[in-house]
C-alpha cells in the first residue's frame, strides 16, 4: 500500500483499511496509549523488503587498483632524469598534492 491512498474507517471496535474499494485490514481496535500493535507476518515482510532494498542501495566495494612507482610513469613516458633528481611524475604529483582541495594519493607502490 505504499505510495497509494487508502480509506480508514474506524468505529468503537473495529478499524478496517480499503485500498481501490478492497479491504486491505479489518482487525479489532486497540485503545491503547502510545502502542503500535503489529501483525507478525507484516513485520517479516517489512524485514524482508529492507533487506531487499539495503542490498540494492549499498554501494559496491571499492575495485583494488595498483599504485605504480612514479619513476615507471617517467620510463614509460621518456621523461626520466638520469641526473639523479626527482622523476617528473613525482614532482608534478607533489606539487598538485600541495594545491588545497586537491586529492591526495600514496605514492607508496603495492
Amino acid at each position: 500500500m505504499i505510495g497509494r491512498r487508502i480509506e480508514v474507517t474506524a468505529d468503537l471496535a473495529r478499524v478496517t483499511v480499503a485500498c481501490e474499494g478492497r479491504v486491505v485490514a479489518d482487525h479489532e481496535r486497540a485503545w491503547a496509549w502510545h502502542q503500535t500493535l503489529s501483525d507478525p507476518e507484516h513485520i517479516e515482510a517489512a524485514r524482508l523488503l529492507r533487506r531487499d532494498r539495503i542490498a540494492v542501495v549499498r554501494p559496491p566495494p571499492e575495485a583494488e587498483v595498483q599504485i605504480r612507482s612514479l619513476a615507471d610513469c617517467d620510463t614509460a613516458l621518456g621523461t626520466g632524469d638520469a641526473g639523479g633528481t626527482a622523476p617528473l611524475c613525482f614532482l608534478i604529483w607533489r606539487s598538485r598534492a600541495q594545491v588545497p582541495g586537491h586529492v591526495r594519493a600514496s605514492a607508496q607502490p603495492i
